[in-house]
């Protein structure tokens, strides 16, 4: 019999906030386009988290801080034993800069680049 899997925990957690602001400003967010076709904010992190080794998006529910709406949390694994996990608050993520900024961040805190 095969010795039980432990599920690994995920290195980076994607806090995708779903709070009544962000989805009423989400349509503001221009992604750009990805080969050629207009992505949605939600469609671009899943396909960043997918290319990560170890991490996982999660939609969230209201994460207060509506003054950046639409925001974005991305949280990294403990530095040091003990310590709070560490993480990145985006937001408002509006324009194809921001969102290229953030997607980078989920890549960079998985240690994908």
């Amino acid at each position: 019999m095969p010795a039980p899997v432990t599920p690994r925990t995920p290195e980076v957690t994607v806090l995708f906030c779903d709070g009544h602001r962000c989805a009423a400003l989400r349509h503001r967010t221009d992604t750009g386009s990805v080969d050629g076709e207009a992505a949605t904010l939600l469609g671009a992190l899943r396909e960043a988290v997918r290319g990560t080794r170890h991490a996982v998006l999660i939609r969230s529910e209201c994460l207060r801080v509506c003054t950046r709406a639409p925001a974005v949390a991305v949280i990294r694994p403990d530095v040091v034993p003990g310590e709070a996990r560490r993480g990145s608050l985006f937001g408002p993520v509006e324009n194809p800069a921001q969102v290229r900024h953030l997607l980078d961040s989920v890549s960079r805190a998985d240690g994908s680049r």
